[in-house]
């Protein structure tokens, strides 16, 4: 009788027993008691952020850069949005904005004035000057010896009518094309009456020709 007894009480134990081991194997996706995610998983913890690796890369030969070419001073310089430079070609292009808005004199380049602007050139290098008024007088661009010059140094070196009332009227555009000769220090200016003398040039300088083309102000 005992024997009966016991062997039900038994198989009944071993049934308990067997119900809790089984609640530590996976139901579903969940495991008791919970299992901590191992530190070594392959997977990227989530709401972690990764850096993207930086290269640093050079134009190949014969590339033409905005604002500046590599390797010059001007990169952090304001005006570096007005350069262009091919140095494949050995060629500067100039933008001049004639009579920029934001700045408080209509004779302004680029929004400087008197000679603020500084831009360098290598002798043997072409330089083009793209001028574009915006201004409500006419304008114009010409490269002299000096700020009080009034004189191109060749007569292309300058957009039409410089000199004259014309120039080159509000709204539109005019360019000319300079090939740097001689090392030394010039002006880029307007030869409209009294501009000039009201403060409408940049400095222009002829670099020896080893030099980087640059702009400053």
């Amino acid at each position: 009788m005992r024997l009966r007894l016991v062997m039900p009480l038994c198989a009944a134990l071993l049934l308990i027993a067997g119900c809790g081991s089984a609640a530590t194997y996976e139901v579903g996706q969940q495991y008791y008691p919970p299992t901590p995610p191992s530190s070594s998983s392959s997977g990227q913890a989530a709401g972690s952020t990764t850096t993207a690796p930086t290269t640093t890369g050079t134009s190949g030969a014969g590339s033409t850069s905005s604002g500046t070419s590599s390797g010059t001073s001007s990169a952090s310089s304001p005006l570096s949005k007005y350069l262009s430079v091919s140095t494949a070609k050995k060629t500067v292009t100039l933008t001049l904005i004639a009579g920029l808005k934001s700045s408080p004199s209509p004779f302004n380049y680029d929004g400087t004035l008197s000679g603020q602007m500084v831009v360098s050139v290598p002798t043997g290098w072409t330089l083009t000057v793209d001028l574009q008024n915006q201004g409500v007088l006419p304008h114009s661009a010409a490269v002299v010896r000096n700020s009080t010059s009034l004189t191109p140094v060749t007569a292309s070196a300058a957009t039409p009518n410089a000199a004259n009332g014309i120039g080159t009227p509000p709204g539109s555009s005019a360019h000319f094309s300079w090939t740097a000769g001689a090392v030394g220090t010039y002006a880029i200016a307007c030869l409209i009456a009294g501009h000039e003398t009201a403060g409408m040039w940049a400095t222009l300088k002829v670099l020896p020709s080893n030099g980087t083309p640059s702009i400053s102000g």
